[in-house]
């Protein structure tokens, strides 16, 4: 697993880091949606299909999920 993108930024600049980019391997399509509604019902989960993410918003952090 490799850290990449904001979080290394700001960890370098020695800001906090309040989000995280993850990658999900999507066989089935619509599973990085699925995997984000059902770890996090409380959060505003966005799906961008031209894009293949999945932008997940709680008070404390934002999670990116590509596929």
């Amino acid at each position: 697993m490799h850290l990449v993108g904001g979080p290394v930024r700001d960890f370098l600049l020695r800001q906090e880091v309040r989000d995280a980019d993850l990658i999900v391997e999507d066989r089935i399509p619509g599973a990085a949606l699925e995997l984000a509604r059902e770890a996090l019902p409380a959060a505003k989960v966005t799906a961008h299909g031209r894009f293949g993410t999945v932008g997940i918003d709680v008070p404390e952090a934002r999670i990116d999920l590509a596929t």
